[in-house]
């Protein structure tokens, strides 16, 4: 399942699920997150309203992830009703929303670097971020995912959201302190986006470095362009 939506088969995916009555007996928490992540890229908002309300009746510990994932599938297909009414549900289940973060080694401490959402006020950090996608989009053609956010907003704003990812952040830093030699090694509370997977497996390449993300699903290693998960 892993790796067809890893490859972006996301139909045959939706269907071996479906179609499998071993899955739905060993449906957890985790696949049906993977699946809800499925049905934001391929935009489906009837299988990720099918797969939020399947979690929500089985009996799954309180996680703010399938909600987040159904709501801005709704929205970037323009649903904003339905978006509304799993923020609603999300309240009703007494579910409290997840601020993630994103942390990372001090390459002269040794300390846990943490890395919140959000523009701030951190110039130095900003300027390694522009710098990095510049490179990124100089080198090898990187192009943000901007349909991961509502459509409706300013192309603006759905740079600068993408842009201040809290893993983009530790990459950064990671890129601008940590020597040649040195393994970038980034850690995630949450699924990493697809924009952010596309931005380390470009990076890895542009930057010719291996990298790594270990985030809420699995372990992800980067290396010139190519990401373990396929």
């Amino acid at each position: 399942l892993r790796t067809m939506i890893a490859a972006e088969q996301f139909s045959k995916a939706f269907d071996m699920y479906e179609s499998s009555t071993h899955l739905h007996h060993l449906t957890n928490g985790l696949i049906l997150n993977t699946l809800l992540f499925a049905c934001l890229q391929a935009q489906d908002a009837e299988r990720a309203g099918k797969y939020l309300e399947e979690y929500r009746t089985g009996g799954h510990p309180p996680d703010a992830s399938p909600y987040v994932l159904a709501r801005q599938t709704y929205t970037v297909v323009g649903k904003h009703s339905a978006a509304h009414k799993v923020e609603k549900a999300m309240t009703a289940d007494g579910v409290q929303p997840h601020t993630a973060a994103a942390t990372i080694l001090d390459v002269h401490t040794g300390d846990t670097l943490s890395f919140s959402p959000g523009q701030h006020s951190d110039n130095e950090l900003t300027t390694a971020i522009n710098n990095m996608l510049d490179t990124l989009k100089k080198e090898v053609a990187y192009t943000p995912a901007l349909w991961q956010y509502n459509p409706l907003a300013p192309e603006s704003e759905r740079l600068a959201q993408l842009a201040h990812h809290t893993e983009k952040k530790a990459l950064a830093y990671g890129l601008e302190h940590y020597p040649k030699d040195k393994l970038i090694e980034v850690r995630k509370d949450i699924r990493c986006c697809a924009d952010c997977h596309m931005v380390f497996k470009l990076a890895s390449k542009a930057y010719n470095r291996p990298l790594k993300i270990l985030d809420y699903s699995k372990m992800h290693y980067f290396e010139d362009g190519k990401c373990s998960c396929g």
